[in-house]
């Protein structure tokens, strides 16, 4: 079985690394080979506020709503997710005796792709171009490299920056880039690991979490999801439509989230 596994990168999240990782172990000892993507949003934002570049959210006409990504913030970026992140989940990887890797996007071409001319953001009554921010969308993944390791017994960790047309190293928002990477690879499952249980019908109360939701009825459920969850929702319902067999949306903070995962823990979003 083939696992990709996103560790979100909300507040709440950091605290439970060692659970996360400890549980990542035991599926691979039980025969899972296993791809971690993650995100950071949070360590970003702190490490932002003490550079003093503090963080900044674009909000497109649909609903999206992402990291605004210029020039100061990529740098922040980067040294926070390829840097602090990455390192302490491999860090708790290798602890659990897991041989993990850390890789960005930009490492041996592992996700290229095109960065975005222009961004339309709310602000206010209006819709704004924005056109200095370094974000991009995913055009292709080296899974030759990540098959590499995988084949030696390695765990790749990867940030997800893109390297970009122009030899440009972008932001992509990591449940994108998780997806992507499931997709390339084939997975048997897609794990979205977030501060919340899965998707809710009602955002403020666990009961209302939609434990199944089968691809022909996704559409319908597009719009319980909102603000950042809209992003999550959709890179998963796109991972099961191009062939993983289940994507899941799930609770980094529960007693072994993989595990519970995989049991239907969360919203489960197949065939």
């Amino acid at each position: 079985m083939l696992l990709v596994v996103k560790i979100g990168g909300a507040k709440g999240i950091a605290e439970h690394i060692a659970a996360l990782a400890a549980d990542i172990a035991a599926c691979a000892r039980d025969g899972a080979r296993v791809v971690v993507a993650h995100g950071g949003s949070a360590e970003a934002d702190e490490l932002g506020h003490r550079l003093g570049v503090p963080p900044r959210r674009i909000t497109s006409p649909s609903g999206h709503v992402s990291r605004y990504t210029d020039q100061a913030t990529l740098e922040v970026v980067i040294m926070a997710m390829a840097g602090a992140v990455n390192t302490a989940l491999v860090r708790a990887l290798q602890n659990c005796g897991l041989p993990a890797v850390g890789l960005s996007g930009v490492d041996g071409g592992l996700l290229r792709g095109t960065r975005k001319e222009a961004i339309r953001s709310v602000e206010g009554a209006k819709v704004k171009l924005v056109r200095d921010d370094f974000s991009a969308s995913i055009s292709s993944v080296n899974t030759a490299l990540l098959g590499l390791l995988l084949d030696a017994g390695y765990v790749p960790v990867v940030c997800p920056l893109v390297l970009a047309q122009g030899g440009e190293a972008c932001n992509v928002d990591a449940d994108r880039a998780a997806a992507a990477i499931a997709r390339a690879m084939g997975a048997d499952a897609l794990i979205l690991l977030s501060n919340v249980p899965g998707l809710l019908r009602d955002a403020g109360s666990p009961g209302t979490l939609l434990r199944h939701i089968t691809l022909d009825l996704a559409d319908r459920y597009e719009a319980v999801a909102a603000g950042r969850m809209k992003t999550k929702y959709q890179a998963a319902v796109e991972a099961a439509r191009s062939g993983v067999a289940r994507a899941i949306i799930a609770d980094a903070r529960r007693d072994r989230p993989v595990s519970s995962a995989l049991a239907g823990q969360g919203t489960v979003i197949s065939a």
